[in-house]
């Protein structure tokens, strides 16, 4: 089936390129309109021209400021409230992800993560918007 509209829209945030480039290629090959961003700064920007129904962001985004992909979620959350986060990062405890859900996020994977996995996680997102 091919994917396609709004509604379909993925946003990867992500400071390693190859990250941005994997996840890019997986779910524009799976028909996703794909977007990515590499700084907290740009993905404001994404959000703020357009409509993501899915953001993937990474926790650290840069050296500057710690956990910087939070400040995404929450930015994504309140731009639209239906917007399905997946967060990513290292060494990812349960107490983190029991709080990355309450934030708000949808799902969070520990790096090096299962494409597949990522890919299963925003088909149920979008399929849920569609509805």
């Amino acid at each position: 089936m091919e994917r396609q509209g709004k509604s379909h829209r993925v946003l990867i945030v992500d400071d390693e390129p190859t990250i941005r480039l994997t996840l890019s290629h997986t779910l524009g090959a799976a028909g996703y309109d794909v977007a990515t961003a590499s700084s907290l700064e740009s993905a404001r920007e994404a959000m703020e021209l357009g409509y993501f129904p899915v953001v993937i962001t990474d926790l650290w985004l840069s050296g500057r400021r710690p956990m910087e992909g939070l400040e995404v979620l929450h930015h994504a959350r309140k731009c639209c409230p239906k917007t399905g986060v997946i967060v990513m990062s290292v060494d990812v405890s349960e107490e983190f992800r029991e709080k990355v859900r309450l934030l708000g996020a949808s799902h969070c994977y520990e790096k090096p993560f299962d494409i597949h996995e990522i890919l299963g996680s925003v088909r149920n997102i979008t399929d849920k918007v569609v509805q």
